[in-house]
């Protein structure tokens, strides 16, 4: 990329005003985003206080060369999507992060996809550089021809070679972004209320409803008023990154409150005020163009009914696979849907909402031809004994738990009762082994595969449904045991099996082209001189998805 001159009185007052970078790091599974975070983490948080952030807020800020950047560490792409469809710009600058040793693949494409819609710059980061398989080379020429045109291939996206394993380059990573967020002129406005996104939120024990707030513009004040939806709520508990208790926080902050009434929902927007009954007011006329937006969505489908009715079917009726949290143990889920298709049936337990909601989303996709998936149960927390007990009232139902614990009673009732538990920190880590474990109740396909034909020359006896004939063998080989097809003038009449196999008097397991054979077949018709056997065997094949 070529570098934009910045005179040192400009730089100065781009500073003064400008807000820090907010960054997204985005790629494929296992090419090393979580270990980049993690370096950057550990050396530019201070020790001491990257010690104290205990638990996963979903957004974190380091300092580099005197000047702040916000980090969001979602658990994936999913969730960074679901913040983009809800209308909010959650990130100025993306990190794509590309293995040196692997180069492009299926999640690097999906990622390049969502930074373009995104509209927002980026720049590649080559990970694991350090590794004596690494070509950086090749890796730039499979981003090239996906569209991604870095320096030194005819492009201007910033490229930069780092290893999460030793922090090459992890300065010059970060320097790139300072300079991108330069370039972009980010600025922060004080004066303002705040507005901005939600990142995550969970429940507490002891503090109650608990969320991550992302801001994207103004200032926010312990004591300010949060509008979640139409839901007025009053700032008592308000902190950073680290747990630590603050009176304020301005734009591209990520700050905690605690003490909520409402559980917001990750992705949505939120507006702060310092009035209350300016909240309460605002909520309000929202609520009421809300209203006439529905009002006026529904004429219009009535009036395109009225016009176009529906006919009624049972494809046509759409029903909701989210089952009622408080479904009793004893009521069981059946795993059949309504055409004939299979109901992969899960119980999802996850550390915080934004997790469950990329994971929802994520699981919604799961659907092939003859199976998709249901959740009866969507939730924040540990994996408990309730739900275990809902597991045994349903068929074929899946435990999931994300980045959380499974109780030492759930485990053991589990176990007795023979539930599946997939637990793991990786969000394509559980949908890899949902899709496992989605084939293996696929039922098999029976495939066909034919070892030989041959034309009968003669009927020795026949006893019921056993008949002992002989003929030769015109193509491949007749084999004992193997199944048989009966053509009679090139139609099928009837089908057996080979039950004994002779060749020149003698019992054998095979015989091959040209020579001649006696057989014992099992049938459901009687064989006839002339007619042309074809010998074959059934393989059950497992189905992939």
């Amino acid at each position: 990329m070529a570098k934009k001159t910045i005179k040192k009185s400009e730089k100065e007052a781009i500073q003064k005003l400008a807000r820090p970078p907010v960054v997204v790091v985005m790629g494929h599974i296992d090419h090393g985003k979580t270990k980049i975070l993690d370096y950057i983490r550990k050396t530019k948080v201070a020790e001491k206080e990257s010690g104290g952030i205990t638990q996963h807020i979903g957004a974190y800020e380091i300092e580099h060369q005197g000047r702040r950047i916000t980090f969001i560490d979602t658990p994936g792409h999913e969730a960074f999507s679901k913040m983009r469809s809800r209308g909010a710009v959650a990130a100025d600058i993306a990190i794509l992060v590309v293995a040196s040793d692997e180069g492009v693949k299926p999640q690097t494409k999906e990622a390049i996809s969502i930074i373009k819609e995104a509209k927002i710059p980026f720049v590649v980061a080559l990970n694991k550089i350090d590794k004596p398989e690494a070509e950086p080379e090749r890796v730039k020429k499979e981003l090239a021809d996906n569209e991604v045109l870095v320096e030194g291939w005819g492009g201007q996206t910033p490229v930069v070679e780092v290893s999460a394993k030793t922090g090459q380059g992890i300065d010059q990573l970060l320097e790139m972004i300072l300079l991108l967020a330069d370039l972009e002129n980010l600025i922060l406005n004080e004066e303002k209320e705040a507005e901005g996104v939600f990142i995550e939120s969970h429940m507490e024990p002891k503090r109650g409803i608990t969320t991550t707030l992302l801001l994207l513009d103004g200032k926010l004040e312990r004591g300010n008023y949060l509008l979640i939806g139409n839901s007025v709520e009053t700032i008592k508990i308000l902190e950073n990154f680290k747990g630590e208790t603050i009176s304020n926080a301005v734009a591209s902050t990520p700050v905690v409150a605690a003490g909520l009434s409402k559980m917001p929902v990750v992705g949505d927007k939120f507006k702060v005020f310092k009035n209350k009954d300016d909240a309460k007011e605002f909520a309000a006329k929202n609520s009421e163009e809300k209203a006439a937006s529905r009002e006026e969505k529904i004429e219009t489908e009535n009036i395109e009914e009225k016009i176009n009715p529906p006919t009624l079917s049972a494809k046509n009726i759409e029903s909701r696979d989210v089952y009622n949290k408080n479904v009793g143990a004893e009521t069981r889920v059946e795993n059949t849907q309504e055409d004939g298709g299979i109901n992969f049936n899960v119980i999802l337990k996850t550390d915080v909402s934004g997790s469950k909601e990329a994971i929802e989303e994520a699981l919604e996709k799961l659907a092939y031809p003859g199976i998709s998936t249901r959740i009866l149960k969507s939730d924040v927390g540990d994996i408990n004994e309730s739900d275990i007990k809902l597991a045994l009232g349903s068929k074929n139902v899946t435990v999931i738990g994300f980045k959380v614990e499974l109780s030492p009673a759930a485990e053991e009732l589990a176990k007795n009762n023979i539930i599946r538990i997939i637990q793991s920190d990786i969000i394509y880590d559980v949908l890899e082994k949902i899709k496992k474990h989605m084939e293996d109740m696929l039922p098999s396909e029976i495939k066909r595969v034919d070892l030989g034909k041959a034309v009968i020359l003669a009927i020795f006896k026949r006893e019921r449904s056993k008949q002992i004939v002989g003929g030769r063998v015109e193509e491949g080989a007749l084999k004992k045991g193997a199944m048989l097809e009966i053509k009679r003038h090139n139609d099928v009449v009837g089908k057996g099996k080979i039950i004994q196999l002779e060749q020149q008097k003698n019992r054998a397991d095979s015989v091959k082209t040209g020579n001649e054979f006696g057989l014992m077949a099992e049938s459901d018709i009687q064989i006839q001189e002339k007619d042309e056997i074809i010998a074959y065997e059934e393989e059950k094949v497992r189905r992939k998805l």
